[in-house]
């Protein structure tokens, strides 16, 4: 700690003060900027860590008046080098979604609830029109063309991923 000596001469005492008062902030300095890389680091996560899912293209499906139920799709991403497993979805813009896989069979199209959604690892997953898609059942309002609605994606290593999808009309995309 830089030590204040007490000196008679003005010039002597200003040239002291600072002298003390860059020492204090030579040292005090570096304390503050270590403290705020830890932080940040802190609130990165684990180093190396890598999230475990990225969104993009995340669209719904416009709606006529007096339906209350959708679809939503997007293309999901997984970088990290372990699979990933959705486990469920929420919205706070509908009361239930659910994960479905549409199919044709015969020239027949069904369409059937999944439990989960596995993402493998360094892999990718499309939602799309006639597959694996988002069943957004009792929208809270009447989405209009570019509303847009949240999704919330539990994984199951308890990782949760926020989307946000706008409504695009009712024709799709």
């Amino acid at each position: 700690m830089p030590r204040i000596v007490a000196v008679k001469d003005n010039s002597e005492s200003v040239a002291a003060m600072v002298y003390c008062a860059a020492l204090m902030f030579w040292q005090v300095v570096p304390v503050f900027r270590i403290t705020i890389l830890l932080l940040l680091a802190s609130l990165a996560g684990p180093a190396g860590a890598v999230s475990a899912l990225e969104v993009s293209q995340a669209w719904v499906r416009g709606i006529p008046p007096g339906q209350d139920k959708s679809a939503a799709y997007m293309h999901l991403s997984n970088p990290s080098a372990q699979e990933q497993r959705i486990i469920a979805v929420r919205s706070p813009d509908a009361r239930t979604v659910e994960i479905h896989e549409s199919s044709e069979s015969n020239g027949m199209w069904s369409m059937r609830r999944l439990e989960g959604l596995s993402l493998p690892a360094g892999g990718s997953v499309p939602l799309q029109p006639g597959g694996v898609h988002l069943m957004v059942f009792g929208i809270a309002h009447y989405p209009s063309e570019g509303d847009v609605l949240t999704f919330l994606l539990l994984l199951e290593s308890g990782e949760e991923v926020v989307v946000k999808a706008e409504v695009s009309g009712p024709a799709g995309r």
